[in-house]
Order: structure tokens, then sequence, then C-alpha cells
């Protein structure tokens, strides 16, 4: 699968971004990043991620980007844990000055049933040496199952309205590297294109 981002400049589209995803069945294996290079009128390769799983979880993440001398260098990975089938957090670190690995930022999940009803965001504090609260996101569904409200701790509340039986968006699309943190998405009408409308803790978990 492939994504294109296009400018509007002088009346024209020109090209600006392109991702490129890689599967193994219905897991994502790894994703490229690519931007449009001036001079020479070509899309130039800047990043890539790869994803790592355990019995058939998902269960690290890594993200690397090109370094001054052309090399690639990783900057960025997630950890995933599970209660049974259930994502229940994850965590970001990233490297020190000293180039080791530490916490930057987490998540942590709660379910009611087989969906998550909890999102609770937290950043390392290297001062204190522990979790700090940044954000809790609350979710709550309709009869149908879809997600009608989040809710959040700080910040602005969303509500979502569909047309009975069915939702009422023609093409919602969620960025693979979005879907990996499991964030409920909306119950789509479009074109029938699992891979991106199944949030990705429902994918990890039910196979779906």
């Amino acid at each position: 699968m492939e994504e294109y981002y296009y400018d509007y400049e002088d009346g024209t589209w020109v090209e600006d971004r392109k991702w490129t995803y890689q599967y193994s069945g219905n897991n994502i294996t790894a994703w490229q990043s690519f931007y449009y290079y001036e001079e020479n009128g070509t899309l130039e390769q800047d990043g890539k991620g790869e994803y790592y799983y355990q019995n058939s979880k998902l269960a690290e993440y890594k993200v690397y980007e090109l370094d001054e001398s052309g090399n690639w260098s990783q900057y960025d990975k997630e950890t995933f844990t599970y209660d049974g089938s259930n994502l229940i957090n994850w965590i970001n670190y990233g490297l020190d000055e000293s180039d080791n690995w530490g916490n930057n930022y987490k998540a942590e999940y709660q379910y009611s049933g087989n969906k998550v009803s909890q999102m609770a965001y937290f950043y390392w504090s290297r001062e204190d040496s522990q979790w700090e609260s940044q954000n809790l996101v609350s979710f709550n569904y309709n009869s149908n199952g879809y997600l009608s409200e989040e809710l959040l701790e700080f910040g602005d509340d969303r509500t979502y309205e569909y047309e009975e039986g069915h939702g009422n968006a023609k093409l919602f699309l969620y960025p693979e590297e979005e879907l990996v943190y499991g964030m409920p998405t909306i119950k789509s009408a479009g074109i029938n294109r699992n891979r991106k409308y199944v949030p990705y803790y429902q994918r990890l978990n039910n196979r779906q």
C-alpha cells in the first residue's frame, strides 16, 4: 500500500510526501517515508519503521532516520504489553545525550468488554524519575458499538453521529503508524478496506 501527499502550488498539484507499507497477512511489518527533493525532482527516502511480533502480537516498533553520513540511525522505539489478548500499555523510548535508551511517554488502556474505555497518557519526568499524568481520554459507544464520544480530561471533547445502521463517513483514512497505538476509529461506510478502518488493537486481539 502507498500514500501520496501533494501541495497545491501555482495552480498545480505537486508531489510532496510519500509513504509505503509492507504487510505479512494482516500485520504491518514496515513502512518507508519519502520527501520531494526539488533539486532533481525526485522523491528521496528520509525515514523508515519496523515492527516485530511475538506469539502473533506486536511486541516492538522501531523508527530510523538517515544521519549526516547517509547511514540509518535508530532514534525511537515502542514496546507493547498485553493482558491475555488485550493491549494494556505501550511505552515510548528515546536516546539521551549518551545514546542510552530512556523513557519518554506511555499510554495505559482500560477495557469494557473488548472495547477500549479509557486511555491514560503519561510522560517521564527526568527530574523526578517517575511517570507524570499528561491526559486521560474516555470513549463511549452507541448501541451499534460505534465510537460515539471522546472525552478528554485536558482538551476538546468530540461526538460522532451516524446514519441509521451504518457509518456516514465516506472515507476516513488512519495512517498505519497511528493505528498501532489502538485509538478507536470512526465507523465508515466507505470502501471496504479493513486494514484502514479496524483499530489496530482489535486486529491484534481479534485477528479481524
